[in-house]
């Protein structure tokens, strides 16, 4: 089952395709809710160069929630997937929204740091995303030091960056 659904797996040339639609302006909508416009994460690619891509997302941190993470980091393509080192900037350099409003000061440093201890485990660990197709759909496969993380797989999907959607809850 697993061979059916891989595509950029097994073609490399496909990510270099989704890649193009961030050169185009999309961004990447990770559980897009057609009717609502909503994502449980939003990230925009901008090419570096020499293969390295900055990541700049916003995502959900608990369903049905309202709190979001907006964080950016520097992935490099290795081979059919972008790939980065997490480490503690990843969360300390973030802003923490509630309903898409930055937490005020005196309390951004303190989720930060709540949020960095609760990813204590991940720093250190490679992660890779790559791309796969399902049932017409494309998942986002998450892969931590070369171990998959299928809880992490999620349906994505590219959407013009003016087109209104937004991270919040469904």
């Amino acid at each position: 089952m697993l061979m059916s659904v891989l595509l950029l797996a097994t073609a490399p040339a496909r990510l270099s395709d989704l890649l193009a639609e961030a050169i185009k302006g999309k961004i990447l909508c990770v559980l897009p809710d057609d009717a609502s416009k909503t994502c449980a994460a939003i990230a925009r690619y901008t090419a570096q160069g020499r293969g390295a891509w900055q990541e700049t997302a916003e995502l959900l941190l608990m369903p049905g929630q309202p709190i979001s993470l907006e964080t950016s980091l520097l992935m490099r393509l290795d081979g059919n997937a972008l790939c980065t080192t997490m480490t503690p900037d990843f969360v300390v350099k973030g802003t923490v929204r509630f309903a898409g409003t930055p937490l005020p000061p005196d309390r951004q440093s303190d989720a930060l740091a709540r949020i960095a201890e609760q990813l204590t485990p991940l720093m250190g660990k490679k992660v890779c995303d790559s791309f796969l197709l399902a049932d017409g759909k494309m998942i986002r496969h998450t892969e931590f030091d070369g171990t998959p993380a299928p809880n992490m797989d999620k349906p994505v999907a590219w959407v013009a960056s003016d087109a209104g959607y937004a991270v919040a809850p469904h």
